[in-house]
Formats: C-alpha cells, sequence, structure tokens
C-alpha cells in the first residue's frame, strides 16, 4: 500500500540519502562534484540534507509501508533561494576543503537563479525516486499529487533538470521549456508549468 504525506522533519536525512543515491550520476552533478561516484554521494547527501530543511514548505513524500520510496521538494512562492547566510552555510556543510569544486558548485547555482521566473511560482525539486524502482510509475503519483495541489490554488510551477528524459517526462504534466543553456559543460532546461484552474 503506497502512501503519500509531507516529509516529516526527522526523515529529512532518508530524503537526502535517497535523493543522492538517486541522482548521483546526474550530468550536471558529475560536473559539479567530479568522476568519484563515492565521493559525488556523500556530497550530494550533505548538500540535499541542508536543501530539504530550508524549504518553506515540508517536501512530499511518497511511502510502501516503513521504506521511503519518493521524494519531491517543493519551494513556495518567493522563497526558491534562500539568503546568503543560509546558503554559505550549505557550502560549508559539504566540508569539502576543494575551492575547484566549491565555485562549480556556486556557477551551477547561479546559473539556476539567473533563470529563475520573474513571477510568483513554487519552486519544484529534488524529485527523486529510489533506486530499483525507477519506472514503476512512482514519480507519476507525486507529480500527479504536486500538479492537482497546484491546479487547486491556481500556481505557477518551475523547474530544471539535466536529462532529456526529465524534459519529456515533465511535459507529460504540462510543464514547458521557457530557457536552455549549457551549464559547466552540461545541457540543462528549464521548464514552466502555468496556472490552472
Amino acid at each position: 500500500m503506497l502512501e503519500l504525506r509531507d516529509l516529516g522533519r526527522t526523515e529529512h536525512m532518508a530524503a537526502a540519502q535517497l535523493s543522492a543515491r538517486a541522482m548521483r550520476d546526474d550530468p550536471v552533478h558529475i560536473a559539479v562534484f567530479g568522476t568519484d561516484a563515492d565521493h559525488r554521494l556523500r556530497q550530494l547527501t550533505r548538500f540535499f540534507a541542508t536543501l530539504l530543511r530550508v524549504l518553506q514548505a515540508p517536501p512530499l513524500s511518497l511511502w510502501e509501508g516503513q521504506r521511503l520510496l519518493g521524494v519531491a521538494g517543493r519551494a513556495p512562492p518567493g522563497t526558491c533561494w534562500p539568503p546568503m547566510a543560509t546558503r554559505f552555510r550549505m557550502a560549508a556543510r559539504l566540508l569539502s576543503p576543494n575551492l575547484p569544486q566549491l565555485w562549480r558548485l556556486g556557477r551551477w547555482l547561479h546559473a539556476c537563479e539567473q533563470r529563475d521566473l520573474p513571477e510568483p511560482h513554487w519552486h519544484l525539486g529534488p524529485i527523486a525516486v529510489a533506486i530499483g524502482r525507477q519506472g514503476q510509475g512512482l514519480g507519476t503519483r507525486m507529480l500527479q499529487a504536486l500538479c492537482t495541489d497546484l491546479d487547486h490554488a491556481s500556481q505557477v510551477a518551475f523547474l530544471e533538470t539535466d536529462k532529456p528524459a526529465n524534459v519529456r517526462f515533465y511535459g507529460k504534466f504540462g510543464f514547458g521549456v521557457v530557457n536552455e543553456a549549457d551549464v559547466l559543460g552540461t545541457r540543462n532546461w528549464w521548464m514552466r508549468r502555468p496556472a490552472r484552474r
């Protein structure tokens, strides 16, 4: 039996670990954190753990009994980008003396911030499904729930991805590409879903 519910505060680390495993090999994460898969996993776990804690709305989570199968972060209008002090804390938690890596992370996040929508919107992400359970409709179930909530509130949504397959997937839910660019040598797409009534 699957259950969709808000992620609890004590469940953030489990969600960060799931997200890191699911997105460890995404092109932009390789570009930012390097080719060592174990290092990427550690850094992404720290990054997502901090990110999920600063979101101003609880992430949506998908469970099968006590097992977490999926997570979808969501930031309400006006809260997409945390204050600079929070960003410094996020960088510090990566525990990396690797300045080029922190510079690459900054470039990636800056590129995303520069392409953020000027209109009020919900910013979605990270969106991840547990390894071994992908391709079973779990991501669809989370996106349907998110889009239903957005439609009830007549809200715009926005997200970014670095995978062509994800562009097609999000397109099924009404997201359209509004910007694309190479960031750190990887193609990235920014997608908007208009408000619906």
